[in-house]
């Protein structure tokens, strides 16, 4: 059920962060793929990082924010200035976290 409601949640998310950026149908089926990577669930540790409990213990930690990394290559993709940069993790974090 949760992966139907976040399937729906994308293609809202897309259209939503398109129609503001007015982008073209490519650019949001671009910027839907960065977002739904940053959504997949983390791979499973290696075994060498299973043996090390500090490790695994941050890696499975979940995180409230985007990673930066996202929020800089979808500024970069559509040249955005930081301050848009900042609004649009906002903006994608508060769609994440609706129900």
């Amino acid at each position: 059920m949760r992966g139907a409601s976040t399937a729906g949640g994308m293609l809202v998310l897309r259209a939503v962060l398109g129609s503001y950026l007015g982008a073209s149908f490519e650019l949001r089926a671009v910027l839907g793929s960065y977002i739904e990577a940053a959504l997949r669930p983390p791979r499973r540790p290696r075994l060498l990082h299973r043996r090390c409990p500090s490790s695994s213990a941050t890696s499975s930690a979940p995180t409230s924010e985007l990673p930066f990394e996202l929020r800089d290559a979808l500024g970069s993709y559509i040249g955005a200035s930081f301050e848009l940069r900042d609004v649009l993790g906002s903006y994608i974090e508060a769609a994440l976290r609706a129900p």
